[in-house]
């Protein structure tokens, strides 16, 4: 969301500050506006719709995270050059 924030403002700063004459500042600011309802409705509805599937049991992945510290990384290490 703030990433879209800061990219409308850019990109209005700019148009504002290139005075371009085919596109007026009322249909920039109207633009920025209109973009930035839509995207925040869309994020907000797949948020609630990814939520009620949560719940329903579904759109749930599990995963088993595998991994070994520097200090087992280090012992095996030691013993394989000691051999």
């Amino acid at each position: 969301m703030r990433s879209i924030f800061i990219q409308i403002i850019s990109a209005i700063i700019i148009l504002f500050l290139l005075k371009e004459e085919k596109l007026s500042r009322s249909f920039i600011i109207l633009f920025s506006t209109v973009s930035l309802i839509l995207i925040s409705t869309e994020k907000l509805i797949s948020r609630r719709v990814l939520n009620y599937l949560r719940t329903k049991g579904r759109n749930i992945r599990s995963f088993l995270l595998v991994c070994r510290s520097k200090v087992t990384r280090r012992q095996d290490n030691r013993r394989w050059r000691s051999s």
